[in-house]
């Protein structure tokens, strides 16, 4: 399948935010790999022109493992598919936020019990 297809339908199937903040869960996904993860750093990067980044993140697996990629602002954001030692990947951060147009369901209604008389002959 298409890399730019599939990252597509992921965007069809999964809220996506269009910005990157510490503590944000993240999607990393690569032609075999899709993973989860926490972003534990956000640092500039001084080598690199403008808009570089080095973002740390914590890999949501057993064992929990910690990574650390330098992307541009497009890749890190979602705006843009980019490649690692030539494989594609893509990275958003997920929005997990449950708002009022999709409300949670926390009351389960119990059905209530009626008590009749026993007619008398």
């Amino acid at each position: 399948m298409d890399f730019e297809k599939f990252i597509n339908e992921i965007k069809l199937k999964i809220k996506l935010k269009t910005t990157l903040d510490i503590n944000d869960v993240i999607i990393m996904i690569a032609p075999d790999v899709l993973l989860f993860g926490v972003v534990t750093k956000i640092d500039i990067d001084m080598g690199k022109k403008i808009d570089w980044w080095h973002v740390t993140f914590t890999i949501l697996s057993i064992p929990m493992q910690q990574m650390t990629v330098i992307m541009r602002t497009q890749q890190m954001t979602g705006q843009e598919i980019f490649t690692i030692n030539g494989q594609y990947r893509f990275f958003s951060a997920v929005d997990i936020n449950i708002t009022k147009e999709e409300p949670v369901e926390k009351v389960i209604k119990k059905p209530t019990l009626t008590l009749m008389k026993k007619k008398e002959k």
